[in-house]
């Protein structure tokens, strides 16, 4: 574990930045629009991580790991976007969204 302390400080480090940053569940999401980013993530690191390094030091392997996870979940996240918004939005949300609340009423 100690061996490769820097190679998960490389990997946790950019995933930190973007925690500083995420903005809460808000309810109306269904766990589909989640789950496509989230295996690409992973598909992401594992490509990195079976790839022969060569000399590049552990830290830099996590970073260009995690970077890599966060652009495929973030390619796909883009490519949902354009899917129709019946299909990102947990059934019987749809109401909310056809009827939102004025705050200034």
């Amino acid at each position: 574990m100690i061996e490769h302390m820097e190679q998960i400080l490389g990997l946790v480090l950019p995933w930190l930045l973007i925690a500083a940053f995420w903005r809460p569940a808000d309810g109306l999401t269904s766990w589909r629009y989640y789950l496509a980013p989230g295996l690409a993530a992973a598909a992401g690191l594992v490509g990195v991580f079976s790839v022969d390094a060569g000399s590049t030091p552990d830290f830099w392997v996590g970073v260009v790991a995690s970077l890599a996870a966060v652009a495929a979940s973030s390619f796909v996240l883009v490519l949902q976007s354009f899917m129709p918004l019946e299909w990102w939005v947990r059934p019987g949300a749809s109401s909310v969204l056809e009827h939102p609340v004025d705050p200034a009423a």
